[in-house]
């Protein structure tokens, strides 16, 4: 599995994998050398050093499953990649309130019939039906949370 910049192999040296925020897979060789912060492949522009992209730890395991260690470098360093700590809200959100409050304005309440859609026998009905039902339900939600929490 080669760099499809410098058709090099990709390993836990200076040709490891970096991930590109566009989703491409590039060595960190090829992504240092050039002055500009953009993918090499498609010039989306990123901001982080390619030092600091994450690298394609699955691309590196499965290069270890098909050729052993011994193709790709030494052992890596993390066997599986570290973990992403959870983000921080900040201090004020959401509003600390002492209950629950029910919600102000009209309830919407939403009944779906599946006897009318099975009887009818039209697969793609029924599958606009459950998309409308989903909207309308993610509709509803939002409204919930802006009445809510932007007063």
């Amino acid at each position: 599995m080669d760099c499809d910049i410098c058709f090099e192999q990709y390993n836990t040296g200076a040709n490891t994998p970096k991930l590109t925020p566009c989703g491409h897979t590039v060595c960190l060789v090829c992504l240092q050398r050039s002055d500009k912060r953009e993918c090499p492949l498609c010039r989306t522009a990123y901001v982080p050093h390619p030092v600091h992209l994450a690298t394609n730890y699955t691309l590196l395991r499965v290069m270890e499953e098909r050729y052993g260690d011994d193709r790709i470098g030494p052992r890596l360093l993390f066997p599986t990649p570290p973990p992403v700590p959870p983000p921080v809200p900040p201090p004020d959100w959401p509003p600390a309130t002492a209950t629950p409050s029910p919600p102000e304005g009209p309830t919407v309440i939403i009944v779906r019939s599946t006897q009318a859609q099975e009887s009818s026998g039209q697969g793609s009905d029924k599958r606009v039906c459950k998309v409308l039902v989903n909207v309308a339900v993610l509709i509803c939600l939002v409204i919930f949370l802006v009445v809510r929490y932007c007063r």
